[in-house]
């Protein structure tokens, strides 16, 4: 009996992802990515220990990227990156829009 029950569990788990699909995309969607196709740059990646070092190594270059733009604060370190849009931003809207969010939102 828990073999059954366990089977049918799986099956249900299994099949959730396409349930939800068929239930909350539209048929036009649906059209639309069956008609659309990506190929790939090569038919078959090669198994290769270069591949595997390869994607390991563009995620460490898209890491390392991120942090040299963006910068990193934590472990005690903090290392100011390369944006500059919103570095010492020290303006805030709240003093600004509070009248405005009490006209706005006022219960009479």
């Amino acid at each position: 009996a828990d073999l059954i029950l366990n089977s049918v569990a799986l099956e249900f788990v299994l099949c959730l992802k396409d349930v939800l699909y068929l239930a909350l995309v539209s048929r036009r969607s649906t059209l639309d990515l069956a008609e659309t196709t990506i190929r790939p740059a090569t038919p078959q990646e090669p198994e290769s220990l270069a591949a595997f070092i390869g994607t390991i190594a563009w995620g460490f270059f898209a890491a390392a990227w991120v942090t040299a733009f963006m910068g990193f604060k934590g472990f005690g370190w903090h290392i100011n990156g390369m944006q500059q849009v919103l570095r010492d931003y020290q303006w805030d809207a709240h003093n600004v829009c509070t009248e405005w969010v009490l006209r706005r939102y006022a219960v009479s």
